[in-house]
């Protein structure tokens, strides 16, 4: 007999749902399949039905809500800095209760690395059409502008604290048009040194 499609959906979704009220209390290796499904009101078979263990949930858990959270992030109009910074910060006050679990004590560090890696993505063409760095420069520059970016935003939704979005805007900018002007100032002295002293 085939799984419908809306019952499936609402299945996994409850089964998610009472993983991550136990992912709240305790780390995934304290968690039985049991617990999720008591919790959930289904026996252990239905569990099987969908995962093969309570990784491939996890898996599953954390790839929707880093898929929410881009789609956030993607869903403004301009693409401008700004803007992306203040889906990014809604995307987190949003999703905040699930975002407390992944950064506590048994949470799932990696999780950050994947979102730093979907933010890179979406910034990375901007940097290339700027045409002064190299692929190698455009990776560190990516790195240290979006780990910052994140890193910003999070102490302040933890703090609850009210920084404007313009004025982590502007301290991140400081630090790009600082960057970007040496790498201009560099590469201008690098062309102006090729071709002061012509061969005699």
């Amino acid at each position: 007999m085939r799984k419908q499609p809306e019952l499936t959906g609402q299945t996994k979704e409850n089964l998610k749902k009472a993983f991550w009220k136990l992912y709240a209390k305790r780390g995934i290796e304290k968690i039985s399949v049991k617990e999720i499904t008591d919790l959930a009101g289904y026996n252990r078979g239905t569990f099987y039905l969908y995962y093969k263990d309570i990784y491939h949930l996890v898996d599953e858990a954390e790839t929707d809500l880093l898929e929410k959270m881009i789609r956030q992030i993607e869903s403004g109009e301009t693409g401008s800095t700004e803007e992306m910074l203040d889906t990014l910060r809604q995307s987190y006050e949003k999703y905040k209760k699930y975002l407390d679990i992944l950064h506590g004590a048994h949470g799932d560090p990696a999780f950050i690395g994947k979102l730093k890696d979907k933010m890179k993505e979406l910034a990375r063409p901007k940097l290339e059409a700027l045409d002064i760095m190299d692929e190698a420069v455009i990776e560190l520059f990516l790195e240290y502008h979006v780990a910052g970016s994140i890193a910003l935003i999070q102490h302040c939704v933890a703090q609850k604290k009210e920084i404007p979005v313009q004025e982590i805007l502007d301290l991140i900018r400081g630090f790009e048009t600082f960057y970007v002007m040496i790498r201009k100032e560099n590469n201008q002295e690098h062309k102006s040194s090729s071709t002061k002293f012509p061969n005699c």
